[in-house]
């Protein structure tokens, strides 16, 4: 795969040989709107605080899984982040890239942010310019909208997978299930450094579980 600027020509150096297959691409962000105000679809209305990812190479059954977590609460910070989301994928040098719901959520959030990061961080950054090259150059399989079309309405991917019988794990924290809507939370008290070592473990295993799992259902689908 080589990754051009589409309007100015090559303009980005590939990353190193990667290992093509498949890399699945989520993330856990934090609502700067508050409700009834929010608007899930808007990008403008989220920052993001970790992205988990996980790679399966072409010809091996075996998912490797890594969460990438912001290092600070500023904007340099969150820039910081979506600098080595991008370089994770690239030098993995994938196939395609698989989400839920990607193509409405996670990439819309993820190019905007690395916009007005780039923008409110000083200094001069292609942030934005290498994520679009790596987002334009991998074919993005979103199976939101393939569940979407075989079941005729919107499957959370919570459904998807059980009607999929995709197991998952249920991830505690202090006796609760955590679930998304305890994300932000979570993230704001892990940018703040106000987060217990459980909490960090617990939003690891939570964003690994929303990942993993995308090549178990990528296969289903396919069969």
């Amino acid at each position: 795969m080589h990754y051009t600027n589409k309007s100015e020509g090559p303009s980005m150096r590939p990353g190193p040989t990667g290992t093509g297959g498949a890399v699945a691409l989520d993330i856990e962000a934090i609502n700067l709107v508050e409700p009834p105000d929010l608007d899930f679809q808007s990008p403008d209305h989220w920052s993001v605080f970790c992205v988990p990812l996980g790679h399966r190479p072409a010809g091996d059954t075996n998912v490797q899984t890594r969460v990438l977590f912001r290092r600070g609460s500023t904007a340099c910070d969150e820039l910081e982040l979506i600098e080595r989301v991008t370089d994770w994928i690239r030098e993995r040098n994938p196939d395609r890239i698989v989400t839920y719901n990607g193509a409405s959520y996670d990439f819309p959030i993820l190019r905007h942010r690395a916009g007005v990061t780039a923008h409110e961080c000083p200094g001069s950054h292609t942030a934005g310019t290498d994520l679009e090259l790596v987002l334009d150059a991998v074919e993005h399989t979103d199976l939101f909208r393939e569940v979407k079309e075989d079941a005729g309405y919107n499957v959370p991917l919570d459904s998807a997978l059980d009607y999929h019988d995709i197991p998952t794990p249920d991830v505690q924290l202090d006796g609760e299930e955590v679930s998304g809507a305890d994300m932000p939370d979570l993230g704001l008290r892990m940018l703040a450094g106000d987060a217990t070592d459980h909490e960090r473990a617990a939003v690891k295993e939570y964003a690994e579980s929303d990942v993993e799992p995308l090549f178990r259902l990528l296969d289903s689908l396919s069969e």
